[in-house]
Formats: structure tokens, sequence, C-alpha cells
């Protein structure tokens, strides 16, 4: 049995030709349901069934939603409870959604998110997204400043390691003896990019210096 709220989002999936019989079938169809996005978001924003809400946060979890969803997944984040086990849930699945669609014109709404320590564990995934992107030497401060955050410092750490800046070196290396194995790994994997990047940036000054 379905809830009537995902029996009616599942008639207007089938309108648009998505043969389904549950939202959670959308994502592997194998196809875009670009169309589909406002029929997801309508329901997203209306229904109290848990479930519902869930798999519509999961079926716009993609790196090509437009920024009209994004601006609904961050206003959902913003608005859904933390006081409760289930809203923390929700809004992690929200900030793992918008590890998907990461895109460098929200660096300040994210940056505003991960930064708020009251939402907790809920952001793990929206600061991790700062190793996606290209502004590296904004990013880095940011990540710096959460390293203090024991809830998020270990996906701090896994973004630092992913950017490659130098500036970044000396909290890498602390954080690679973290009493946390993955964040170890990943400190560890950081400090080595660092250094094949400072190797690669001498192989190519001496060659200049050759010339």
């Amino acid at each position: 049995m379905i809830s009537p709220d995902e029996a009616e989002l599942v008639a207007r999936l089938g309108s648009l030709g998505y043969d389904v019989e549950h939202v959670s079938d959308l994502r592997h169809l194998g196809v875009r349901y670009d169309d589909a996005y406002p029929f997801l978001l309508s329901a997203l924003q209306s229904t109290d069934d848990e479930s519902l809400r869930e798999w519509c946060i999961r079926s716009l979890s993609l790196p090509w939603i437009g920024d009209d969803v994004v601006d609904v997944l961050v206003d959902q984040f913003l608005k859904t409870s933390r006081n409760e086990t289930r809203g923390e849930w929700d809004k992690w699945t929200i900030g793992n959604a918008l590890w998907y669609s990461w895109r460098d014109s929200y660096f300040d709404t994210y940056r505003s998110l991960a930064e708020e320590r009251q939402y907790g564990r809920s952001r793990e995934m929206i600061v991790l997204g700062f190793e996606k992107t290209r502004l590296k030497s904004q990013a880095v401060p940011v990540l710096l400043g959460l390293l203090n955050d024991e809830t998020v410092s270990g996906h701090a750490v896994s973004a630092l390691a992913k950017l490659g800046q130098e500036e970044a070196r000396s909290a890498l290396e602390e954080a690679s003896t973290d009493s946390r194995r993955w964040v170890r790994n990943a400190a560890k994997r950081g400090v080595v990019k660092l250094d094949k990047l400072a190797a690669k940036r001498r192989a190519v000054g001496g060659d200049t210096a050759r010339k």
C-alpha cells in the first residue's frame, strides 16, 4: 500500500510516460525526467508523508537540476525541523542532494549552511561539497574554520584533501593523527597530493630555468 499522496504523484508521473509503481522507482528508469521536477517539488512541499518526502528529495539528487530546484531544496532545508530525528534525516538527505547539484553560484549559501552549528550532522554533505568548488582560495578558510567543529570536522578534512591547496598542509598533517581512521586516511591522501603538486611545480620551474 502506498499513501494517497504518493498514489497521486505516481499517477502524475504516469501521465508524463513514467511507468512506476513507487516514486523510488524513478531513479532506476535510466532516463532523465526533467519534466517531472515540478510534480516532485510540489509533493515535497505539500506532503506529510515522510517516506515520500525522502524519495522526492532523492529523485532530485542530480547534478543537472536547475537553480529553481536548488532554491526549493535550500528552502526546505531551512524549514525542516531540527528538533526531531526524522527532521534531521530530512535535512541530511537535502544536504546530500545539494552535494550532487553543487554549483559555485551558491557558494555563499553553502557557506552559511555549513557554518551554522545548530544544523548538526545535517551539514556533513554540504561541507564535503566544497571539494567540488573552483573557488578554492575561498573554500580553504571556510573549511579550516570548521576543523574545530567535531560534528563536521572529518568532512572538512576530506574536502581540504581534495582541493590540493598548500595553505591546508599543516591542518592536513595534524589531521593525519586524528582518532578517526577515515579522517586520518583522508588527511594522508591530502598530504600526498600536496607533495605531488609541489614536486610537479619544482619540475616545471627547473625546466623553465634550464631553458
